[in-house]
């Protein structure tokens, strides 16, 4: 069972587990160093100005009532940026965990606007293929190359795995 919850009333520990983790830091190019307890208070800071702004944010992710990552859409004025990061013992139940996400946008959010930005160091590109995006064009994001893909005008929950 896949559940969320803010990330401020996550516990710390986890959060910092996770943000500190090598193998997910390998796919974080925006990340530098190790994150300490205050730079990590800053960042749930950070993730909590959208739903402060917005109304909606990422959450923290559980499995089976276990902290499993952070996710959720990221909105700004015109589009929503929808991030997912799984502890590796995590990383096959994405595509569960992805599918949660979009149930909880499209029916709190219809209207919305997603898009996914992948680093250009990536392996599975494709994959977001599978799940309803399509690529839209090359951007940097401080100097660092990202993949900026788009949801399918036609998308439904329903098309997951069916492309």
């Amino acid at each position: 069972m896949i559940t969320f919850e803010r990330l401020k009333n996550t516990c710390m520990e986890h959060l910092s587990g996770l943000l500190n983790d090598p193998l997910v830091r390998k796919y974080m190019p925006l990340a530098s160093g190790l994150m300490n307890q205050i730079e990590v208070e800053n960042w749930i800071q950070g993730k909590e100005a959208y739903w402060e702004k917005y109304g909606y944010g990422p959450y923290a992710i559980f499995i089976s009532n276990e902290f499993a990552g952070w996710g959720g859409l990221m909105p700004d004025d015109k589009e929503s940026d929808l991030a997912l990061v799984l502890l590796p013992k995590y990383w096959g139940s994405g595509k569960e965990v992805y599918k949660a996400l979009m149930v909880d946008a499209y029916e709190k959010y219809p209207k919305t606007s997603i898009k996914i930005f992948l680093p250009n160091i990536r392996k599975y590109q494709k994959g977001v293929e599978k799940i309803g995006f399509i690529y839209e064009e090359n951007i940097l994001i401080e100097e660092i190359p990202f993949l900026k893909y788009g949801l399918r005008e036609d998308f439904t929950i329903d098309m997951i795995g069916k492309y």
